[in-house]
């Protein structure tokens, strides 16, 4: 079975269009593998514990050997297990992401500051740090640092903040 990668893959769509549908077979959460790259003594970064789990392993729901369920039944009613092989692994890329924290803050600058082209950020972030993150990984960073800058503020503090946002762009277009 081959491998299938990519930033925009939905898989509840999947499972809609091809018509077949995947059991979660194991998850791992966020604690347990910060305890093994712990254990490890590994370089690697903590994970994150907001993201509850890191990885999912989905397995087809006709996998697994075929057990008679005993006498009496009519035989191959009630039958899903074919030993079908096909899984899916998911988890995060979580080296495209390993942005230090003084890369992380020039990109909030850049976003705040009203860059709209995504590329250029991209193009900032590959320029001044290891990761190799591709465009959909900076969409998803801009909105987690817009939804960070909003916080839990309601409507109006959000919309006067929005004008006295306006009100500082305009004074300084004027001045220039």
């Amino acid at each position: 079975m081959g491998r299938h990668r990519t930033a925009t893959f939905t898989f509840t769509s999947y499972q809609t269009e091809s018509c077949q549908l995947f059991c979660v077979r194991s998850n791992k959460t966020a604690v347990t593998g910060n305890a093994i790259i712990a254990s490890r003594q590994s370089k690697a970064p903590p994970i994150p514990e907001e993201w509850g789990f890191y990885a999912k392993t989905f397995e087809c729901t006709h996998a697994g050997k075929y057990a008679p369920r005993g006498e009496g039944q009519r035989p191959h009613q009630n039958v899903r297990p074919l030993g079908c092989k096909a899984q899916i692994n998911l988890c995060y890329p979580t080296t495209r992401l390993a942005i230090r924290d003084d890369v992380m803050t020039s990109v909030d600058i850049l976003q705040r500051s009203g860059v709209k082209k995504k590329k250029t950020i991209l193009k900032y972030i590959r320029e001044h740090s290891d990761c190799k993150p591709v465009i959909r990984d900076v969409h998803n960073l801009v909105a987690s640092l817009k939804a960070r800058e909003i916080g839990t503020a309601t409507v109006a503090e959000r919309l006067h903040k929005w004008m006295v946002e306006q009100q500082r762009i305009l004074k300084c277009s004027k001045s220039s």
